[in-house]
């Protein structure tokens, strides 16, 4: 029977792996940078725990991203609000000036006038938005019609033989051009037409008031030389008229605040809770590590562990506030549970509250006071700042376990290594993991741990050491052999083929004798 030849198959990570994880991935390189830096450690352990995690980061993001445009919406309301105080003050004294000529009896007289001056205010608005218009209407006309020019000119200077085509092109641009203009002119007339016709409904509202005018006449002439003037209660209603629109719009918007603000305070208090949850997702996944490398590896989560990344994270924020990094220092020794949160909200308090809170001298919370009360906007992006969780790893030498930073170049690689071999669940692919590990550890540690999850996980790695796919029992074996600037197969298959055997001897250390030797000792056959 004859084969059908081998042909290539096209098919991504996420259609061979369905809802599996994606594989795990670390060269020697990453080990070494993950056991130097307390950031990527939190980022690898979230690799391990996989998708649970990146749900949970991607929810603190969400609520960032809500906050962030939580605060451009009330600082934009805000500043429509600026005006509120003075339209209120303004209102009062107008109200009380009317009360005025209430009081001494010419508000009767004087009301069908003030209304009329109301109404003739209210028709006024009305022809000025109509004369805007006009004037917005001819800029948009100029701006549409002449949109063309510049493509026009461009095809004109067609050169090719088929710049008929282009003239046809033009053409078209021409038409269009042609029927913007004619649209704007129409657009224009219907315009024109209706400021006349308002300016004639003005010219007879002015003759209908004439009998009005004539009575406010004789008013005056009867007040003789009192300093109530009835022009005057005239022009306090039109302004009445004018500003309680306004007075109730701004209202409505500082109604519209003080919901965004509610709104505010719920999204920080989940933003708490979810990077809360992520740090219990984190706690567990540490456990369970430690549990599986129990008496070689411990790892242990400390929430909002990562207090010196947050200092910097402070010293950039408040930088050209005038306050010293020893401030921060203080303030993150401090035993209250800080992140921008809290001090955004002490800051609030008053000064006061950021001394006793921090131990700041009363000159540095001064500081820190005005920076963030002056700019509400800092204020808002102080709130999202907060110290990352810290991931401990310690591994057990000699029956005591040593933190990282305790450990030589070799012992940090090979406690990085445990933790990810500790993942059963997950395939793994390492390059070259056995850089400055000695022999004892790779005897003792990996060539045991990859025996012990045979059959439950599936694992790539690139290799200079023999002993790991040997008494390792790996199902695949693959001999490379460099050649110039390539490299090419030089033998696979299991190790049970005499190829593959042969091509581990002559790389293995000791020879014929040593691959014999472990494999008795390591019980493979």
């Amino acid at each position: 029977m004859e084969l059908e030849p081998e042909r290539e198959v096209l098919l991504t990570p996420s259609e061979i792996l369905g809802d599996q994880e994606s594989p795990l991935y670390f060269g020697q390189r990453e080990i070494y940078e993950v056991t130097r830096n307390e950031p990527q450690r939190l980022r690898l352990l979230d690799e391990i725990i996989g998708r649970q995690a990146r749900t949970q980061l991607q929810q603190v993001q969400k609520l960032e991203t809500r906050l962030r445009e939580n605060a451009r919406a009330i600082l934009e309301k805000r500043r429509k609000l600026t005006e509120r105080e003075e339209i209120e003050q303004r209102l009062k004294e107008i109200k009380h000036k009317i009360e005025l000529y209430r009081r001494h009896g010419l508000a009767d007289k004087l009301h069908q006038a003030t209304t009329l001056a109301a109404d003739e205010q209210r028709l006024t608005q009305a022809q000025h938005g109509v004369s805007d218009a006009i004037a917005e209407w001819r800029e948009a006309g100029e701006y549409w019609i002449s949109r063309w020019d510049s493509s026009r000119d461009d095809l004109r200077d067609a050169e090719s033989d088929q710049k008929a085509l282009l003239g046809e092109a033009d053409g078209i641009l021409a038409g269009l051009q042609q029927r913007m203009k004619e649209l704007f002119t129409e657009g224009e007339g219907y315009l024109l037409n209706s400021s006349q016709a308002l300016q004639a409904l003005f010219q007879r509202w002015q003759e209908a008031r004439k009998p009005l005018d004539e009575a406010i006449r004789q008013v005056k002439q009867e007040l003789g030389e009192q300093s109530l003037d009835p022009d005057e209660l005239i022009r306090l209603t039109s302004e009445q008229t004018v500003l309680e629109p306004q007075l109730r719009t701004l209202k409505k918007i500082q109604s519209e605040v003080d919901q965004l603000e509610k709104e505010r305070r719920k999204l920080l208090g989940e933003l708490r809770e979810a990077r809360r949850e992520a740090w219990k997702l984190r706690d567990k996944q540490a456990r369970l590590i430690s549990e599986k490398l129990r008496d070689r590896v411990n790892v242990q989560v400390e929430y909002r562990g990562q207090r010196n990344g947050f200092i910097e994270e402070l010293v950039n924020f408040f930088r050209g506030s005038g306050i010293d990094r020893k401030s921060f220092e203080r303030m993150a020794s401090s035993e209250a549970v800080l992140d921008g949160i809290h001090i955004a909200d002490k800051a609030q308090e008053g000064i006061n509250a950021l001394e006793l809170e921090y131990g700041l001298t009363t000159s540095r919370a001064q500081q820190m006071h005005t920076y963030l009360t002056e700019d509400e906007g800092k204020l808002f992006d102080l709130q999202l700042l907060a110290p990352d969780d810290t991931v401990q790893v310690s591994l057990k030498i000699n029956e005591n376990y040593h933190p990282l930073w305790k450990l030589s170049d070799g012992q940090r690689a090979t406690a990085m290594l445990l933790l990810l071999l500790a993942q059963e669940e997950r395939l793994l692919m390492v390059d070259q993991p056995e850089d400055d590990l000695d022999n004892r550890f790779v005897y003792e540690d990996i060539v045991r741990i990859l025996r012990e999850q045979k059959g439950k996980r599936q694992l790539v790695a690139a290799t200079h050491n023999p002993n790991i796919p040997v008494l390792g029992h790996a199902e695949l074996i693959v001999a490379l052999e460099a050649q110039e600037e390539h490299c090419t197969i030089a033998a696979e298959g299991a190790i049970d083929r005499r190829s593959i055997q042969e091509f581990v001897r002559n790389v293995m250390e000791g020879g014929e004798e040593a691959f014999q030797r472990r494999a008795q000792k390591y019980g493979w056959g």
